[in-house]
């Protein structure tokens, strides 16, 4: 089964805009990096999902990017 692991924003779209379109769509919101060019909120450990042997692919949206993680052998 595939799961999000991040969602990527980009950062002109804003801390607050992005954790009320978060809420709005059932993702947590209280874990965020912030880069100059993005606002990275994580919904999962990556490190853990990578030790259970997940993948990672990142899929453009209207305002990011979602990091998306899935069981190795399967894309």
């Amino acid at each position: 089964m595939s799961i999000i692991q991040s969602v990527i924003f980009k950062r002109e779209y804003g801390v607050s805009r992005a954790r009320d379109w978060l809420t709005a769509n059932g993702f947590g919101n209280n874990k965020i990096d912030v880069t100059p060019q993005s606002l990275r909120f994580r919904q999962y450990d990556p490190k853990h999902l990578e030790a259970m042997g997940y993948k990672f692919r990142t899929k453009r949206f209207a305002h990011g990017s979602f990091v998306i993680a899935f069981p190795s052998g399967r894309k």
